[in-house]
């Protein structure tokens, strides 16, 4: 669902496509260049635009519910007695006030603009509202993982090839890549075209 989703939106916004594209093809000069380690870490616009397909489309949309314990539980303004379950979808928990335009694909938004202490804390707060892989104990053990498998395909795709938008299966009335809400989440589509770079 995240490689879906990020082929969606780098497919539909040409500038987040070209900062990409031009971060990876300078890190890695050659395939057989392309690991982990501190050049794919580096790439900091790539996991950028990672990050903000999977805040759009979230992995696993579905309520992770928590039962509250026997002290009761305060969420907010809201007060829950204990054995209550309760619980939020990370839709709801990546479109947050913390968001500009948080229905905008918007890579940019994860990249600080300076060293300041207002950005420092801007930053800071996006991350306190994106769990695209859950937190606490319940998030996954493999998260570290699986950015890592994600960086290191989006690295080879774009040093390889090419794409582009070849339908528009997936996308709904305003442009968002459509998605389906079970525990984990479900799409068709996107449909998009590769080429071979020509180097």
């Amino acid at each position: 669902m995240a490689l879906a989703s990020t082929f969606f939106y780098l497919a539909r916004y040409p500038d987040a496509y070209r900062k990409v594209a031009t971060e990876v093809r300078a890190a890695f000069p050659s395939i057989d260049t392309i690991r982990a380690g501190p050049a794919l870490n580096n790439c900091v616009y790539l996991r950028a635009a990672i990050n903000e397909a999977m805040r759009l489309t979230p992995p696993a949309s579905q309520p992770l519910w928590r039962l509250v314990e026997t002290a009761g539980a305060k969420v907010g303004t809201e007060r829950f007695p204990a054995g209550v379950n309760v619980g939020t979808c990370l839709y709801v928990l990546h479109h947050t006030k913390s968001f500009a335009n948080p229905h905008t694909y918007d890579p940019d938004r994860w990249i600080p603009k300076n060293d300041s202490e207002e950005e420092k804390l801007r930053i800071k707060e996006l991350t306190r509202s994106f769990a695209p892989f859950s937190m606490g104990t319940r998030q996954c053990l493999a998260k570290n993982f699986a950015m890592m498998e994600m960086l290191l395909c989006m690295a080879n795709v774009f040093s390889r090839t090419d794409f582009e938008v070849a339908g528009t299966l997936g996308e709904d009335e305003k442009g968002n890549f459509r998605f389906k809400s079970f525990f984990t989440s479900s799409t068709e589509g996107p449909l998009i075209r590769f080429r071979e770079r020509k180097t």
